[in-house]
């Protein structure tokens, strides 16, 4: 598990020459396995020899790769000091976070490679439970004394640059990366089925042209509990929904709830069932006046009458366009004074900053001031509904 988090971490930050360099070492490991298996059947020997060919891979391409990876992360580094030293005069804060990521990027780097050679050493010297161990002790030295900062940095990334770039699009914005919408809210919405555990961060508040409005990450999860014949207890969990909410408030109640998704929306959550669930005997399916958006989406309402006065031609062109724009998969509600969107984006953290990407903060910034953009799109869009 250890060697396929090293591999995870360093694929991260790779370049694209990098990941080559992996991609090709393990196809080349992959087919040798083949190889193995056509030629001597299966049975115990091939195993064997497959199992040794897999782990020999797996370090052969630790090696290789961090190879590539080294200099990378080296050139890196210096370019990053010497971004540091050039933004001094201009942002100290900035000049600072600049040095400790390069800093931060050399130190990861000794660790991978400090984990590797001990695991080597304490391999040939006590065999290969030995050397998994070591392995282990060596990146929990890591988690230890490296990750606290990589989470600092981050933190202050977030207190610099996002939230910089927040108020030149939103004005007076309260920002907290540590909180979410509740668990109570998401709860409560009865939107997302089975969510017995909500997690995220990165919450907004502002207001954009008269319009209050509201946005966090989220990770929506059903927990399922299970006893194994000795009466232990096992907790389960799987993914409703990854992404981040828009929520956006009005003087009045919308005349009914509303609810409408994407047709692979439950797809992409990974249980095509769940929303459907959501479903109550009185709502029924709607179909509007443009094709297009009935074939994007699937919408339902329990008041025929009060769906055409939420759904106009108005909003259904905006609900359409925002759809065309996030590229991706998502859902609306609309339920009393607000309106939620939710736009899905598995694996994905937004106002996040990458220590191991190798571009400097001035690179990352730009991918902040998109993000910021897009949401400010979405809002605008959306905030005469």
């Amino acid at each position: 598990m250890v060697i396929f988090q090293l591999i995870y971490s360093r694929l991260q930050g790779a370049s694209l020459i990098g990941k080559i360099v992996y991609a090709v070492l393990g196809l080349f490991f992959l087919l040798a396995v083949i190889a193995v298996f056509a030629n001597l059947g299966v049975n115990v020997l091939s195993i064997i020899i497959a199992i040794v060919l897999i782990v020999l891979g797996l370090v052969v391409t630790l090696l290789v790769g961090g190879l590539v990876s080294a200099v990378e992360t080296v050139a890196g580094a210096a370019a990053g000091s010497k971004r540091a030293r050039e933004l001094q005069a201009e942002s100290p804060e900035l000049a600072r976070m600049e040095a400790e990521r390069a800093r931060l990027s050399l130190m990861s780097l000794l660790f991978f490679f400090g984990a590797i050679v001990v695991g080597i050493i304490a391999f040939a010297i006590t065999g290969f439970v030995g050397g998994i161990i070591a392995g282990i002790a060596v990146m929990a030295v890591y988690a230890l004394l490296i990750s606290p900062k990589r989470k600092k940095l981050n933190a202050d990334f977030k207190q610099v640059v996002v939230l910089e770039e927040l108020r030149v699009a939103f004005g007076d914005v309260q920002f907290d990366p540590g909180r979410h919408l509740s668990g109570q809210e998401i709860q409560g919405l009865k939107f997302i089925a089975d969510a017995d555990v909500v997690r995220g961060d990165d919450w907004l508040e502002a207001a954009r042209n008269g319009t209050r409005f509201c946005r966090s990450d989220l990770r929506v999860f059903s927990e399922t509990i299970t006893y194994d014949d000795e009466g232990d207890k096992h907790v389960s969990h799987t993914t409703m929904f990854e992404g981040y909410v828009v929520r956006l408030e009005r003087s009045e109640s919308y005349p009914a709830r509303l609810m409408a998704w994407t047709k692979d929306f439950r797809n992409v959550q990974g249980a095509p069932s769940d929303l459907s669930r959501l479903i109550g005997k009185a709502e029924q399916t709607l179909e509007t006046e443009s094709d297009a958006f009935n074939q994007r989406f699937d919408a339902f309402c329990g008041d025929q009458a009060a769906a055409r006065v939420i759904l106009t031609p108005q909003m259904i062109d905006r609900i359409t366009r925002v759809g065309e724009f996030v590229r991706g998969e998502f859902a609306i509600l609309f339920e009393d004074r607000y309106l939620y969107l939710f736009v899905s984006t598995p694996n994905k953290n937004n106002f996040e900053m990458n220590v191991s990407d190798r571009r400097p903060i001035a690179d990352q910034r730009a991918a902040i001031v998109a993000q910021v953009a897009n949401l400010a799109y979405i809002i605008d869009t959306m905030q005469a509904a």
